[in-house]
C-alpha cells in the first residue's frame, strides 16, 4: 500500500501528464482501497 502511494506522487510530479489520466489513476487507487477495506472487514 506504501509502494501505490509513492507511485500516486510520482505520477503526478510528472510534468505534461493529462488530468484525465491522473483522474483515471485515482479513481483507480480509490476502488483499489475500497476493494482493500471491504477484503479487511472479512478477515
Amino acid at each position: 500500500m506504501h509502494q501505490a502511494r509513492l507511485r500516486r506522487q510520482n505520477i503526478r510530479q510528472i510534468p505534461g501528464s493529462d488530468a484525465d489520466d491522473v483522474r483515471i489513476i485515482n479513481e483507480t487507487d480509490s476502488i483499489r482501497l475500497q476493494a482493500i477495506n471491504v477484503i479487511q472487514r472479512f478477515l
